[in-house]
């Protein structure tokens, strides 16, 4: 995570900080249960990650498309991208188990 306002990327333009993330993660998870209650649905949690994960790569390969505006950083074939959405998507979920773990562990004492 980061610092409260200031982004966790390090990109000095982006004011999307922890406060943020928070807020926009409970938001986003108020609006799923909102989804399914208007839809009279009840999918699974397999599904909502699947959705999440299409989410996700969205908007991974649009910040590919952004970064590839400078000749320094050119946008890469299709492979390279997944393989980078992979490794982002498995270092995040690696952090948010660790600061789970942390958490519980701190809530049992």
């Amino acid at each position: 995570m980061s610092d409260e306002g200031s982004c966790p990327n390090g990109n000095p333009d982006c004011e999307f900080g922890l406060m943020h993330e928070v807020a926009l993660t409970e938001k986003i998870m108020r609006m799923i249960g909102g989804y399914t209650q208007d839809e009279h649905i009840a999918p699974c949690p397999l599904c909502l990650r699947d959705t999440m994960l299409n989410v996700a790569a969205l908007l991974h390969v649009e910040t590919a498309r952004l970064y590839a505006a400078t000749p320094e950083k050119p946008l890469a074939d299709a492979t390279r991208v997944m393989k980078e959405f992979t490794r982002v998507a498995r270092d995040r979920l690696e952090a948010i188990i660790e600061t789970t773990a942390a958490t519980n562990a701190q809530n049992k004492h």
